[in-house]
C-alpha cells in the first residue's frame, strides 16, 4: 500500500483512498502523531491483504522513498490499520514556501507557441 499524505499544520486530516479492491479512509492528526487507515467499503470475495507500506514524503524524491514492513493487514470493512507508530517515517514533509507568494492576486499570460 502506497501512503503518504500531506500534513501542513497541527489540524487533522481525512482523506479517502480508493484502491480497485477495497476503499479506505486515512485520518492523521499531528498533535497526537496519529495515522489510521480505515476501511470503508471492499468489492468481491477475494482475499486482500498487505504487509508493506510505500511512503513517499511530499517534498522528498521517489528515490527516497520508505518501506515500512508490517504485520500483515487483511482487509475487511469496518477494519482500521493503525500506524502511528511509523509516523516520522510516513509523515516527513519538506514542503518549501510558496515562490510566488501572492499568486492568486497576479493575471498570469497565456502565450501560444507554434
Amino acid at each position: 500500500m502506497r501512503l503518504a499524505p500531506v500534513v501542513a499544520d497541527d489540524k487533522v486530516i481525512s482523506l479517502p483512498l480508493f484502491y480497485p479492491n477495497f476503499w479506505g479512509v486515512v485520518t492523521a492528526d499531528p498533535q497526537k502523531k496519529s495515522i489510521t487507515f480505515k476501511i470503508t467499503k471492499k468489492y468481491g470475495k477475494e482475499r486482500i491483504s498487505f504487509n508493506k507500506v510505500i511512503s513517499e514524503p511530499a517534498g522528498l524524491s521517489t528515490s527516497e522513498k520508505r518501506e515500512i514492513e508490517i504485520k500483515e493487514f487483511v482487509v475487511e470493512e469496518g477494519k482500521t490499520l493503525d500506524l502511528s507508530p511509523y509516523w516520522d517515517r510516513i509523515i516527513d514533509n519538506r514542503l518549501e514556501a510558496p515562490v510566488l507568494q501572492e499568486a492568486d492576486k497576479h493575471d498570469f499570460r497565456y502565450v501560444t507557441i507554434k
